[in-house]
């Protein structure tokens, strides 16, 4: 853990200030709300004038346009509830003392169809006894949702090990420990028998049994190993045809954390890493074209070598280191460029963020302390050229703490 702990003190002024610089927040209850149900917002991080104000609009609409709106009356955190609304695609906005200028904002779904339901262990291979962690979200959020956790194959109806959630729509449920087994963790609605989610794992005496567990330095590695593959990646596009060296040379560096990354876990994956150093040989004689399309065959070659693994945990954090050093690439090619950015390019970078928010989500039982909201909160508009890419470090630099500390291993087993 030496080197790793060197490398986060490095980058430690980078979160400090990121921590002091943007820490607002808007949260509604779920992210897909039923149509005329009532919308609770959760904020944070607010500088505390009376005069502050939150707003529910329409997607896309101007800045100082809304539906609906409240002062939050001088506290720095709380909730608000604001009436219900039709379908649509929504966005709660964040504004300081009677001004027009969005500090924060958060698009949300109202919609009949059901949210994306998930249930996650916090392993996937557990000892007889020990106990199990089951973390949910998206439920309805009444006090009759409830799961359950039984044997791989029972019925759906099997009332033999369960829990209500008491009415929360994300939350934590401890399990006592079982025997050895196939098992899966179970989510329903509203005292009803019909599955919204499932997940599959197992209690063995070998912790281990198909090949391997990586834990906390092999994940911390592997993460951001993919994040220089990611940065290498998203360069790409910013270098002339023929590439400066100074490119060539940051992008080799990169790319060869890549490969002690890939050593960490390729005894589970298999990928011929000879294919990564050759190219690593072969950039400086590679357009920008050749070397994004050479790189993104690696990247989709990784992937789909991942994609066959029972656990979706090095896949979540594969895909998501990937996409977090493809956006700090495209925001470190306008420091010192006028600001903002153009639309077109923030949108590139928003979209690598949303993807590395969505897939880390399927990690975060893992990571508990970690909160999404640092994905969308990144500054893309900002009118400091900075600000951007020093956001998304400090996002990648907290990603990298919170997997090193994780007490979960991911799985080897096809």
């Amino acid at each position: 853990m030496l080197s790793l702990h060197k490398f986060a003190l490095s980058t430690i002024l980078s979160i400090i200030i990121y921590s002091m610089v943007y820490t607002q927040t808007v949260q509604p209850q779920r992210d897909l709300i039923k149509p005329f149900e009532k919308v609770v917002v959760s904020y944070s991080g607010f500088p505390g004038n009376t005069n502050d104000w939150i707003s529910i609009a329409k997607a896309g609409s101007k800045d100082d346009v809304s539906l609906a709106w409240y002062y939050t009356g001088g506290p720095q955190s709380g909730t608000i509830t604001f009436s219900s609304f039709e379908a649509g695609e929504y966005e709660i906005r964040g504004y300081y003392k009677n001004e027009y200028t969005v500090r924060v904002r958060k698009k949300f779904t109202i919609s009949d169809t059901d949210p994306d339901v998930r249930l996650v262990t916090n392993k996937d291979v557990y000892l007889p006894d020990e106990e199990i962690t089951v973390t949910y979200t998206n439920f309805m959020g009444t006090t009759s949702d409830w799961i359950s956790v039984v044997p791989q194959g029972s019925a759906d109806a099997d009332l033999s090990n369960w829990k209500f959630t008491d009415g929360k729509p994300n939350g934590t449920l401890s399990f006592k420990g079982l025997k050895e087994g196939k098992y899966e963790a179970r989510g329903y609605y509203n005292n009803q028998y019909k599955v919204m989610a499932r997940h599959v794992f197992t209690v063995n005496k070998t912790i281990s049994p198909q090949g391997g567990q990586f834990c906390r330095r092999a994940l911390s590695t592997f993460y951001a190993g993919m994040g220089g593959l990611g940065s290498a990646w998203g360069r790409t596009p910013h270098e002339p045809t023929n590439m400066t060296v100074e490119g060539v040379a940051a992008m080799q560096g990169v790319m060869g954390n890549a490969i002690a990354a890939l050593e960490a876990i390729n005894n589970c994956i298999g990928f011929d890493i000879n294919k990564l150093k050759s190219l690593i040989q072969r950039l400086p004689m590679l357009t920008n074209v050749q070397a994004e399309q050479e790189i993104q065959a690696i990247i989709k070659e990784i992937q789909s070598l991942l994609a066959p693994l029972k656990s979706d945990c090095l896949h979540s954090l594969f895909v998501t280191g990937v996409h977090m050093g493809a956006a700090q690439a495209h925001a470190s090619s306008r420091i010192c460029q006028p600001a903002p950015m153009p639309m077109a390019l923030q949108t590139v970078i928003r979209n690598h963020l949303n993807t590395a928010s969505d897939h880390f989500a399927r990690f975060l039982s893992c990571a508990p302390g970690f909160p999404l909201s640092q994905f969308s909160g990144v500054p893309l508009n900002s009118s400091n050229s900075v600000e951007p890419h020093n956001h998304i470090l400090g996002v990648h630099t907290s990603l990298i703490w919170s997997i090193s500390l994780t007490d979960c291993c991911c799985s080897c087993d096809r």
